[in-house]
């Protein structure tokens, strides 16, 4: 058997055994690390002094733990880098203006495995980023400089539109604002451009951090939109990451899977011509799929009927364990 890979567009750090014991440590969310009653992200409002707190416990674990701290940057621009965050991190009076502060921060380092893990978060952070009804009424994807359509959850935005303005921005300041909060290792500017769509599994950064950027004025978001050359504008509701994903899912849109998948490819005769393993993720420390019998059992068919090549795909792939990665 021939095989044949599809690399991934993310390049994989030999930080990724260093950056889980540092989520282990703070979960990057500011204040985990300390017994409070009041912990930052439990409250809507955040205190001076919880403020001064985190950012000392943020520093000071980056400082002892992180071993990339100027791989991609000078000691001064590092020492830049963390004053811009004290300032903001002292001007913060709620958790999300905390939370955009840290992740502007570990964005700054370039570690593509350095960052304020959304899945971490609690209380009010979690509550804004995941329950909020603030996200945009359709899904998107960045190509070649502009905002297409991929499925939309209100009438007067159709798949195929191009958004070329949201609450006044022009679509290239909207990345230009949501770039320094955008993670990937140096000048992996490819994985950067793959967090801001909506055709990923994890969630898109239109989603966790532009509305804390650029708010829904009154509930509503203005788009401006272009169809078949003609442009308009419209006020579109904002909503919950549920409500659109219930009203995409009743016109069929399914939510993007990282199951893995093995798929045989035949001639005219049905005879094995060239299999497709995809493998879209090694990240499965928090879920149940055994990757081992997939890949057991899919070798044994393999075998079984005599696929002569095999093309594995991993060009979506991010990484995670090491152990599945080798």
């Amino acid at each position: 058997m021939s095989f044949s890979y599809l690399p991934s567009r993310r390049f994989v750090p030999s930080f990724l055994a260093m950056a889980a014991a540092l989520f282990a440590a703070t979960s990057l969310y500011f204040g985990a690390a300390h017994a409070r009653a009041q912990s930052v992200l439990s409250a809507q409002a955040l205190t001076a002094e919880q403020a001064n707190v985190d950012i000392r416990v943020l520093k000071r674990v980056l400082s002892a733990l992180h071993p990339g701290l100027t791989k991609y940057q000078s000691e001064a621009e590092w020492q830049a880098n963390l004053a811009r965050f004290e300032a903001r991190g002292n001007a913060a009076r709620s958790a999300t203006e905390m939370f955009l502060a840290a992740s502007e921060l570990a964005a700054s380092i370039r570690c593509g495995h350095t960052w304020t893990n959304i899945r971490n978060q609690s209380g009010a952070a979690r509550s804004a980023i995941y329950d909020a009804a603030n996200k945009l009424p359709f899904h998107l994807t960045w190509v070649e400089g502009r905002w297409l359509v991929l499925a939309s959850a209100t009438d007067d935005v159709k798949r195929g539109d191009e958004i070329t303005h949201i609450n006044a921005i022009p679509a290239r300041n909207m990345v230009a604002r949501l770039w320094p909060y955008l993670r990937a290792d140096g000048s992996s500017d490819s994985k950067r451009f793959r967090q801001l769509g909506h055709d990923r599994v994890d969630m898109s950064q239109l989603d966790a951090t532009w509305p804390l950027l650029s708010p829904p004025r009154d509930g509503l978001y203005d788009v401006r939109l272009k169809r078949d050359g003609v442009e308009k504008s419209i006020r579109a509701a904002a909503m919950t990451l549920q409500a659109r994903t219930s009203a995409l899912a009743a016109q069929g849109v399914k939510p993007i899977d990282e199951t893995w998948t093995l798929s045989i490819q035949r001639n005219a005769k049905r005879e094995p011509t060239h299999a497709v393993m995809r493998l879209t993720s090694f990240a499965f420390w928090d879920g149940k799929f055994d990757w081992k019998a997939f890949l057991e059992n899919s070798f044994k068919q393999l075998s079984a009927e005599n696929v002569p090549n095999l093309i594995i795909d991993i060009r979506d792939n991010e990484g995670g364990e090491g152990e599945i990665g080798a």
